[in-house]
């Protein structure tokens, strides 16, 4: 979207900014890149005199981002509406970097809680093995009779309903 805003600035036509993507972006050398395809599909419907709402429309639908659901439906009220086109584009590209840069933030803000969460997660079982190597007399009690067998299994459900809580409260849907 940002090359296209680009081309768009430029003054190129609408259907000539996606043709200088596509070229942009073999160029690169992207062949064999998802989007690089989605342009050429974009391209031959424009060939055969498609509309580009309904070019876009179909890529959103094969697509499950929602930043491209959403810039072809802003893209198809504004060709509708007869905005700016070039304005929208623009907006849309600083609105996705927006996006993706408080997602990073989110990422990078999060990373230190889920190796904390990991580390706090295997403690007890290397503590355990740490144990048990260096003298496993000390925990055969809690092997061997009913009483130890049920504090092991009720340790180790408390350790799994608390990783499983902290992956709850870890994740964040962006």
């Amino acid at each position: 979207i940002s090359a296209l805003s680009t081309y768009l600035s430029a003054g190129y036509s609408m259907e000539n900014a996606f043709s200088e993507v596509y070229r942009e972006r073999c160029s690169a050398g992207d062949r064999g890149d998802r989007m690089l395809r989605e342009l050429a599909v974009i391209i031959k419907g424009i060939s055969l005199n498609k509309n580009i709402e309904e070019l876009l429309r179909d890529f959103a639908s094969r697509s499950s981002n929602e930043d491209i659901k959403s810039f072809a439906f802003i893209f198809a009220i504004t060709k509708r509406n007869g905005g700016d086109m070039r304005e929208v584009i623009a907006r849309t590209v600083s609105i996705i970097r927006d996006k993706a840069a408080v997602t990073e933030d989110i990422r990078t803000a999060t990373r230190g809680v889920r190796y904390e969460q990991m580390v706090m997660t295997a403690i007890p079982f290397f503590m355990i093995f740490y144990i048990n190597v260096s003298s496993g007399s000390f925990l055969e009690p809690l092997y061997k009779g009913v009483i130890g067998r049920g504090v092991m299994t009720a340790a180790l459900i408390m350790i799994g309903a608390s990783f499983l809580l902290s992956e709850k409260l870890v994740r964040i849907d962006v």
